[in-house]
């Protein structure tokens, strides 16, 4: 996602550096971007997040129904994942 996005509206200049030209120092930019995002995302994660209002009644819901699958839909990485 990141990669289509830099590529439609240019690649960013920043702390790391100016913007990669080459695709070797966009791909090193995006794996950076992408840990520093999940470093985040476990930050706040264990910093407690409460879900969205309703989330859980919907979870507990769907999960009471033996007619509905339930399953979890994450971009997360599967340790940022675990903490929730």
């Amino acid at each position: 996602k990141m990669k289509w996005h830099f590529s439609q509206h240019g690649w960013p200049t920043s702390k790391l550096g100016d913007a990669p030209v080459s695709a070797g120092d966009q791909d090193s930019l995006v794996d950076r971007l992408q840990d520093r995002k999940a470093q985040e995302f476990r930050r706040l994660v264990a910093g407690g997040v409460a879900p969205r209002p309703g989330v859980l009644e919907l979870m507990d819901e769907a999960a009471a129904r033996p007619d509905v699958a339930v399953g979890i839909c994450s971009d997360s990485s599967p340790a940022g994942f675990a903490q929730v």
